[in-house]
């Protein structure tokens, strides 16, 4: 792995953001992949992954880098549960990876930015 995509990934603030930067990089998943992933998806002995989320409605599958690896079998320790979301809500429910953005959209329609008014 490059040694700036190792840097992006280690840098990460919290043990899920890392993770998931890990899987962006090494199996190349996108958003939308990562973020419907499911336990039961997880193949932590073959080193694999099951996308079956995926934008041309075909499920695929990818390798997983030694790192990606270890940081899927420390995260699933505190998750046993197969059919779970890998990367959960508090809630348990799916993240909806356009929440940031439509929540900065309300935000700023509630209070006008200083300067702006």
């Amino acid at each position: 792995m490059a040694q700036s995509a190792r840097g992006a990934y280690t840098a990460a603030a919290t043990p899920t953001l890392h993770l998931r930067v890990a899987l962006a990089l090494s199996p190349a998943a996108r958003t939308g992949e990562l973020l419907n992933l499911l336990w039961l998806d997880v193949d932590t002995r073959a080193g694999r992954l099951i996308f079956r989320s995926t934008k041309n409605g075909e499920p695929r599958g990818a390798w997983l880098l030694e790192e990606s690896l270890r940081l899927l079998k420390e995260r699933a320790k505190s998750n046993p549960d197969p059919e779970s979301r890998v990367f959960a809500s508090p809630s348990g429910a799916a993240y909806d990876y356009l929440t940031p953005f439509n929540t900065s959209d309300r935000l700023s329609k509630r209070r006008p930015l200083p300067g702006t008014s």
